[in-house]
């Protein structure tokens, strides 16, 4: 097996002790599922039909606001042995609570990739973050982005973009990777890609400047200009280790945090214009 293989194996086993796809601690809000009594009585509150509409509303709208990592993979990966891609992930609950609750969420929710995918993914363009998981995966969406319309427009909409590479000496570098992100994704502002071994500047937490994350931009759709396709923006790029997103989850799970929460927690404040996690080289003014 390749080095860089059994990395990246390493690295998803990893993801999967984090459980960062496990359904949350759902909350039962004056709905009868049939559960125990006494369960029913410590999670349930059964005043919630009695509170004013509008607050009612307001606190489906705030459990519309969870975000969520979502990550494509090939179906054979389960066993199965069909053909085509599934996504990993947990469909929203506040989705299927009730009506009204269903009602607030679509307003945030998109149903994406329905021509691709075995199951339906509801994602939030604007706060989600999305991962192609395997070259078979990266290499389909790349040819789609080009050639299906109704794909390509979803595509462009994406707009937070999570990778993982095996780092040093896997024999393929950051720029390569993020090109092949930048390839696939039109509309992204912000990229993650973590790394199990950093190489040089990930080990000093320094970024590209801008003005190079926008050559790169311009190289990745040099070959495959798309009519209708607008002029690709400038993303903010973080790269991060591995190591320390399993240890943003332990100390998020001593605090309570769900495994997802801690790790989108952590990619907001390297974002933050305050962070130092990664030093940002400035470009000079011509």
């Amino acid at each position: 097996m390749h080095p860089q293989t059994f990395d990246l194996l390493r690295m998803e086993t990893s993801l999967r002790k984090l459980q960062l796809f496990e359904p949350p601690n759902t909350l039962i809000i004056g709905v009868d599922h049939n559960l125990d009594p006494y369960f029913k009585a410590r999670r349930s509150f059964c005043l919630f039909p009695m509170l004013p509409a509008e607050l009612q509303l307001m606190i489906w709208a705030a459990a519309a606001d969870d975000r969520q990592i979502v990550r494509i993979k090939p179906c054979a990966e389960d066993g199965s042995g069909e053909e085509g891609f599934w996504g990993d992930y947990i469909m929203p609950v506040v989705l299927h609570v009730c009506r009204d609750s269903r009602k607030e969420a679509l307003k945030r929710y998109t149903v994406v990739f329905k021509g691709i995918l075995r199951n339906p993914i509801y994602f939030n363009y604007q706060q989600d973050y999305i991962s192609l998981v395997g070259s078979s995966t990266c290499e389909h969406f790349e040819i789609l982005s080009g050639e299906d319309h109704v794909i390509s427009e979803e595509i462009q909409r994406i707009e937070n973009v999570f990778s993982m590479n095996a780092g040093c000496g896997s024999g393929e570098s950051e720029e390569e990777v993020l090109t092949e992100i930048l390839g696939i994704w039109d509309g992204i502002k912000r990229v993650v890609i973590a790394e199990r071994s950093p190489t040089w500047w990930g080990t000093f937490k320094e970024i590209w400047s801008d003005k190079e994350v926008k050559r790169l931009s311009y190289d990745a759709k040099a070959d495959r200009i798309r009519e209708g396709t607008a002029t690709p923006g400038c993303p903010e790029v973080r790269i991060v280790k591995f190591d320390d997103i399993l240890d943003v989850v332990e100390r998020g799970e001593q605090r309570s945090m769900s495994s997802t929460d801690a790790t989108l927690s952590f990619f907001d404040s390297i974002f933050e214009v305050s962070s130092t996690y990664n030093i940002k080289k400035l470009s000079k003014k011509a």
